[in-house]
């Protein structure tokens, strides 16, 4: 067993302190949580970007084993809205506009050549489409929106050989509940990298019984968010502590 982090609980922190106060607290295996992906593919290519941080993790001590994709749009390369605590735009992979759809795809293929770079194997993804309802789209156009950008994220993330990780939600219109929801969208795709990151938080939210989750979910099972939570917030508290 390797415990591991998700770099998100020193989120103030950019991606270069994050790592080494981490391994300066006996941290070796981290996620890359999304704000500090950000930070990272807000330096430009990819590549250099991922071999300059890899190294520095190297240094360290650490390997980056898992990754999160785009969560939150982000209107300030320095994240400075989140920082102040004032609302933020939700990133959506699977948005209404053909044209917001394609720069949305375009991010995420960036971030994925950059997890390629830094050696990550396991990427999370939020599915995304949560707005097409509310704009009047029918069940069957939107289920076909969500695997049709799913399908092109996929085809990207294998030739890098990256799997990508479907994050259960507890949201209105995200569809990825349970297991059976997520499901339905991984056999539709059928890719063989192509799995279902277990949120317990969110689980937790749902109502969930992580056990069943598990069993549910099976092989398909690749990549966990393991925390906690109060009730209906997503509070992201370390588990067994007042959850």
């Amino acid at each position: 067993m390797k415990p591991s982090i998700s770099t998100l609980y020193l989120s103030e922190l950019n991606p270069y302190q994050a790592v080494q106060l981490f391994a300066k607290h006996g941290w070796h295996y981290l996620e890359l949580s999304e704000c500090h992906a950000h930070d990272l593919a807000a330096q430009g290519d990819p590549a250099q970007t991922g071999e300059s941080f890899s190294q520095l993790a190297a240094d360290q001590g650490i390997s980056v084993l898992q990754g999160h994709l785009p969560v939150v749009q982000y209107s300030h390369p320095d994240r400075s809205e989140r920082r102040g605590g004032s609302e933020v735009a939700y990133f959506d992979t699977a948005p209404a506009s053909e044209q917001e759809c394609a720069r949305a795809l375009d991010t995420v293929k960036r971030w994925l050549d950059l997890f390629d770079s830094l050696g990550i194997r396991a990427a999370v993804l939020h599915l995304g489409g949560y707005n097409l309802r509310d704009a009047g789209w029918t069940e069957e156009a939107i289920f076909e929106r969500r695997v049709k950008t799913l399908s092109d994220i996929v085809e990207h993330a294998a030739a890098r050989d990256v799997t990508i990780c479907i994050e259960n939600m507890a949201f209105a219109n995200c569809d990825t509940e349970t297991p059976e929801k997520t499901k339905a969208f991984i056999i539709d795709v059928d890719a063989e990298n192509l799995g279902i990151c277990l949120d317990t938080g969110h689980a937790a939210m749902a109502g969930l019984d992580c056990v069943e989750f598990i069993r549910d979910a099976g092989s398909l099972l690749r990549a966990l968010h393991i925390h906690d939570n109060v009730g209906p917030e997503d509070n992201h508290i370390l588990p067994y502590e007042l959850g």
